[in-house]
């Protein structure tokens, strides 16, 4: 009996063991899993800063520095077409190293349009002619789209400028009419045309060529046209008092009675028109003629300072609001340049150099170049032209043209391109490298 309550006694111990056993471990697991979501939570953040620092550091932004070197070495091109995938492959490549070219020394314009007026048909055009030979001293030039035309005595020349380097001599068309020919401007295939005190339109179409539209007789022995706007200015001096005076015209009513007109006094006067206002030189006074309102001008006058007996010989002129001179002084020609003309106190710039001419020198300015010429023969003939800048009248470049001579007119076409007139070719002149102008072609216009 005993023996048989002890083993049992002994199973029943080992069961209650075993289930005080199992409770246990039920009541710890949850302090066990407790801690260990914890210890995972603190992992995580830990993990997470760390990532956060290291995704940091990789996104870093590239410094000015870098960005710099960057622009300094790559072309637009290169910049646009290679922009990097990551900031970081942009502060650890090396960007490629352009290579750089000149920029050409001129850019193509656009063609200009072409303004065609209709002929009349009817009316007698005048003549085409070739002849042995045309003095230049006193040649007219203007450039209307991509013709240009030179006036010379009782002629007209006519030359295709399209390709600038290769001008294409057309011919001369005699005005019989006429004797010299003073001055000459056109716009929108018209060509204006004075001599005497006669004032003629033409028109330029090819077809009709230099067939006349209208013909007018001034009250003035004409020396200079010139349009600004939609007005034509028409200076010359008055047979009835021998002033000088500026007729202003209505471009498209050149029949009808002059819109106004400005005195200059009876002196020999320079002028030109820029912005509504005339701007005169003559003697020593400087005018400055509000024409907005032609028919009541308003002048202001100002003393110049400059010596009226040199200005007698001295070669002048106007460029928009700005006053050229070559001065004649001791010691030679000064070329002065007489800026802000308004103001109190207007700024001359003036050429510490002399220059020395014979009887037959030019004085030209265009847009960008200021075109002096000299014409001698002491020992031998000899035509030299200096370019100075237009903005503050340094010497650019000097260049003989022997054996042309003599040379009595030049014209910018482009800024790497200009023409010189002889008295029978044309002279086309490159002077992209001013270090080394150069002739690069010629135009014979008499045989």
């Amino acid at each position: 009996m005993n023996d048989y309550i002890y083993p049992r006694f002994s199973l029943s111990l080992l069961l209650i063991t075993c289930y005080f056993l199992l409770v246990g471990c039920s009541m710890t697991s949850p302090e066990i899993q407790e801690n260990s979501l914890n210890s995972t939570q603190t992992n995580y953040h830990s993990t997470n800063a760390t990532g956060t620092s290291t995704i940091s550091l990789v996104t870093m932004t590239p410094t000015p520095t870098a960005l710099s070197i960057i622009q300094e070495t790559a072309t637009p091109e290169i910049t646009a077409g290679k922009t990097p995938h990551s900031p970081l492959a942009a502060t650890t490549t090396t960007p490629p190293t352009a290579t750089l070219f000149p920029s050409p020394t001129h850019t193509p314009e656009p063609s200009p349009t072409i303004v065609v007026v209709a002929c009349e048909n009817d009316r007698v055009l005048p003549g085409k002619v070739s002849p042995t030979e045309i003095d230049m001293r006193g040649s007219r030039i203007v450039v209307e789209g991509s013709h240009l035309y030179l006036a010379a005595q009782q002629y007209i020349g006519v030359f295709d400028i399209s390709v600038p380097e290769s001008p294409e001599f057309s011919g001369f068309w005699e005005f019989t009419e006429l004797s010299n020919i003073s001055d000459i401007e056109a716009r929108d295939g018209i060509v204006y045309v004075s001599s005497d005190s006669t004032l003629q339109t033409l028109n330029a179409s090819p077809e009709c060529q230099f067939e006349t539209i209208s013909r007018a007789d001034m009250p003035l022995q004409i020396y200079q046209l010139e349009l600004e706007d939609d007005r034509l200015y028409v200076g010359g001096v008055s047979e009835n008092d021998g002033k000088r005076k500026v007729f202003i015209y209505s471009i498209g009513e050149l029949s009808r009675q002059e819109l106004g007109a400005v005195e200059l006094g009876e002196e020999s006067a320079t002028w030109s028109v820029f912005e509504e206002t005339l701007y005169a030189l003559s003697g020593n006074l400087l005018t400055f003629t509000e024409v907005s309102n032609p028919m009541t001008p308003h002048t202001q006058t100002v003393i110049s300072g400059l010596d009226p007996e040199a200005l007698l010989f001295s070669p002048g002129e106007f460029l928009n609001n700005t006053l050229y001179l070559l001065l004649q002084g001791h010691g030679g020609y000064r070329l002065t340049i007489v800026r802000e003309l308004k103001e109190e106190i207007p700024t001359v710039i003036q050429d510490p150099i002399a220059y020395f001419f014979g009887t037959r020198s030019v004085f030209q300015v265009a847009d960008n170049y200021i075109f002096i010429g000299s014409n001698s023969c002491d020992v031998s003939c000899a035509s030299v032209m200096t370019i100075a800048n237009v903005f503050d009248g340094q010497k650019l470049s000097q260049l003989g043209l022997q054996p042309h001579y003599p040379i009595y007119r030049y014209q910018e076409i482009r800024e790497d391109i200009i023409y010189a007139f002889s008295n029978d070719s044309l002279l086309v002149i490159d002077v992209s490298n001013m270090a080394k102008p150069e002739i690069i072609a010629q135009a014979l216009f008499i045989p």
